[in-house]
């Protein structure tokens, strides 16, 4: 499986410090090698059209000095901090006709905010296996062992996302008014409430999720086939059936932290023992 990070990187498009984005900051050669590299967003919900950019979620592992500094004789407390590096973005990448979205997270960060039910994390590695692009040994061991940030309390944050922007789902920022003036709401948002509940839902019966099994249902709402009463129907109803079903969920109370360590640190040693 090849990069599409590794080759934009080849190519300098991952480069932001003459680039739009906030708080430019150096890509170090360590992040552009990913364990685990996936095609997110509408594509990974089976939602995507011609026009739909490509947006690009890579995980890497960061040199042993950053998480163990002991190594360099480096006392964690004592003088200046060392440096991290946890996460990295560039967004409108154009190359080959396509416009990619990129971000990158090491295994650590990514591991940390899933832990804490970030819905929109969480995803990454439940990804279908049609859109993984490239996977390390280590990748493959993570990936193999995702069903352990699933939770109640992962589900609660679902469910918190969709009834938080429901409440404000006639409110939008400025890139979207177009979308409320013609359709009476923010199209998009309604698509990710959407796309939330019933992944919510799909995570309570059957402690799993796949991301691409609601295309049909999501696609007519991104596409605004629905009218803002007909979608206010809909969702209205389908919130009160998914917190009722919630109720009586079999997950655990929160991820298991003791048993995702054992994986991470398992991850750093099948990475570092290459080096």
């Amino acid at each position: 499986m090849t990069s599409k990070i590794k080759k934009l990187d080849e190519l300098g498009l991952l480069d932001n410090f003459d680039h739009r984005d906030k708080n430019p900051k150096e890509l170090p050669a360590f992040a552009t090698n990913p364990i685990f590299e996936v095609i997110s967003g509408s594509t990974s919900y089976g939602v995507d059209n011609d026009g739909s950019d490509v947006d690009i979620q890579g995980i890497y592992i960061c040199p042993r000095e950053m998480f163990f500094p002991h190594l360099e004789g480096h006392i964690i407390g004592f003088g200046p901090a060392r440096p991290t590096f946890d996460s990295y973005s560039i967004h409108h990448i154009k190359h080959d006709g396509i416009e990619y979205d990129v971000t990158l997270y090491s295994l650590v960060k990514y591991a940390d905010l899933a832990l804490k039910g970030n819905p929109n994390i969480i995803d990454t590695v439940f990804t279908p296996p049609s859109c993984i692009l490239h996977m390390e040994e280590e990748g493959e061991h993570f990936y193999d062992n995702r069903k352990l940030f699933l939770s109640k309390y992962a589900v609660y944050k679902m469910l918190g996302f969709a009834r938080g922007h429901y409440k404000k789902l006639t409110e939008v920022q400025a890139s979207r008014q177009d979308n409320v003036d013609k359709y009476g709401y923010d199209v998009k948002g309604a698509y990710h409430i959407v796309r939330m509940l019933l992944q919510a839902e799909y995570v309570i019966k059957n402690h799993d999720l796949e991301i691409d099994v609601n295309s049909e249902i999501l696609n007519p709402i991104k596409l605004a086939k629905l009218t803002l009463d007909e979608f206010l129907s809909y969702t209205d109803r389908k919130i009160k059936h998914v917190m009722k079903i919630s109720e009586t969920m079999t997950l655990p109370e929160y991820a298991d932290y003791d048993e995702l360590k054992i994986v991470l640190n398992e991850c750093l040693e099948i990475n570092y023992s290459k080096y």
